[in-house]
């Protein structure tokens, strides 16, 4: 793990809610997800920046052995981005309407979910697909970036 300013840590975390918010565009461009697209796009960026903030110990090592662990640290964001994404969905919901017992539900059951369709989406859709590696690519600048 890099030791990284928290300025750094932020830059890193900016890079990556950067790309998620670049996926979950994509994902409603392709009409991939029903949760509403403002809301979808809110928590999926702010799951991104979150898991990020959790990750960027894993950018700016130096030679293909950090480059190796930036791309891990990407895809381990991915995967928790996805889950803190759908762990936020019901306090997105808040600002609309009062929190009712069935999103709860939703929350917990959608927190299984919502990696494995981040994944499906990944696999199934080019557009997305695209983006996604865009995202890697602002990974690999944000790793280069904290290198500096």
């Amino acid at each position: 793990m890099t030791t990284l300013t928290l300025q750094q840590r932020f830059a890193v975390a900016t890079a990556i809610g950067a790309a998620g918010g670049g996926v979950a565009l994509a994902m409603i461009g392709q009409g991939n997800f029903g949760y509403g697209d403002a809301g979808f796009l809110r928590v999926a960026t702010a799951g991104a920046f979150l898991a990020g903030l959790l990750v960027a110990g894993g950018f700016g090592g130096q030679g293909v052995p950090g480059l190796l662990r930036a791309l891990l640290s990407f895809l381990g964001a991915t995967v928790l981005g996805a889950v803190i994404a759908v762990l936020l969905m019901p306090f997105d919901s808040l600002w609309r309407q009062v929190l009712p017992l069935e999103i709860l539900r939703d929350w917990v059951a959608g927190s299984l979910v919502g990696p494995l369709h981040v994944l499906e989406v990944l696999a199934d859709d080019l557009l997305v697909l695209v983006v996604w590696a865009g995202g890697v690519a602002a990974s690999r600048a944000a790793h280069l970036i904290s290198r500096t």
